[in-house]
């Protein structure tokens, strides 16, 4: 288990959550060394992917390990995610050089795809300079199921959890599906194991009558639901609507820095601006938007059936009551 680990924030949320654009914000502030989802690296870790509560006491000592390990994470993926930002005390033209090397080794990456090769590994102090402690921010779409564990286990560490609108995630998952952006649509694991899918009872059988957006919209609920439940006894976590997030950035992001022990800094302010503020291509992996268009892109892509479908599943969840505006047809 760790001891101590003040210097710490945990993002966790859904796939399609918002969860890049907010530890991006974070990881414009020059006391940051950001790691992007590390525990993609790790699917065989000792730890389970959904662990139920009574289970935190037997995994607890295993998470605080695992937690190092994440930190310690340098391949491209954790280490390399653009765009990167400058540092506490980086000398002339270190994120220029930093983003240069990056991109060198994406284009090798890619020539190299069909080949043996082992993922690039990124120097030991890549973006931060030795000597100096940085604030660490982990970034998460894998460890939804672990959150109570997780602050069980750092419980000197700040978390985070970014929940979106049902409806909105639900939609851009279905368009990186229908895109092969994203790997196909497979129930969490254990999922089903949950308190929370008992409560409801949900059984194999049962679920696996319902359709694909249904199927989504119960992962949805239980797995926030689940999350919220754990995280709620402890101080060190903070649950945030990705609405509020987008309507009022600087703000919102200026209260999680607070919360996380970070100063607000003009970095930040110019990440958000300049990302809020973009007018180029709908990319589907992007953290520049078009203001607040993706709080409103679902309207048109999902039918009237599959809204019906969603909103009938969440309704009756703790999950779907952060969003009563939904429920109220609001």
């Amino acid at each position: 288990m760790l001891e101590r680990r003040s210097q710490l924030t945990l993002i966790l949320g859904a796939p399609r959550s918002g969860t890049t654009w907010l530890a991006k914000i974070f990881d414009s502030h020059p006391q940051v060394l950001y790691r992007h989802e590390p525990d993609l690296a790790m699917p065989d870790a000792a730890i389970p992917k959904v662990c139920r509560i009574e289970d935190v006491p037997h995994y607890r000592d295993a998470a605080g390990a695992f937690v190092e390990a994440l930190i310690g994470t340098r391949n491209m993926k954790a280490a390399g995610k653009l765009p990167l930002f400058a540092k506490v005390g980086d000398p002339p033209l270190a994120r220029t050089a930093r983003t240069g090397l990056v991109l060198a080794l994406q284009v090798a990456q890619m020539l190299l795809r069909h080949g043996h090769h082992t993922p690039f590994v990124l120097p030991r102090h890549f973006g931060w300079n030795k000597g100096v402690q940085p604030h660490v921010v982990i970034k998460s779409i894998s460890s939804l199921g672990r959150a109570g564990l997780l602050a069980a286990s750092v419980p000197d560490a700040r978390i985070i959890l970014l929940v979106r609108n049902p409806l909105e995630q639900i939609a851009s998952r279905l368009r990186g599906y229908a895109h092969r952006k994203m790997r196909p649509f497979r129930l969490v694991d254990d999922l089903l194991t949950t308190a929370e899918a008992q409560r409801f009872g949900l059984t194999p059988t049962s679920i696996g009558r319902l359709s694909q957006v249904e199927q989504m919209a119960w992962e949805w609920a239980i797995m926030n639901e689940k999350a919220v439940a754990e995280l709620s006894p402890h101080a060190n976590a903070r649950v945030v609507r990705y609405t509020d997030l987008v309507l009022d950035a600087s703000r919102k992001a200026s209260d999680l820095f607070t919360f996380a022990g970070l100063p607000w800094h003009k970095a930040a302010e110019h990440f958000i601006r300049s990302s809020t503020s973009y007018h180029g291509p709908d990319l589907y992996f992007h953290v520049r938007k078009r203001g607040q268009e993706p709080l409103h892109k679902w309207r048109g892509a999902l039918s009237a059936d599959d809204q019906a479908r969603i909103l009938a599943v969440v309704g009756d969840t703790a999950a779907g009551r952060l969003y009563p505006e939904l429920l109220t047809g609001g």
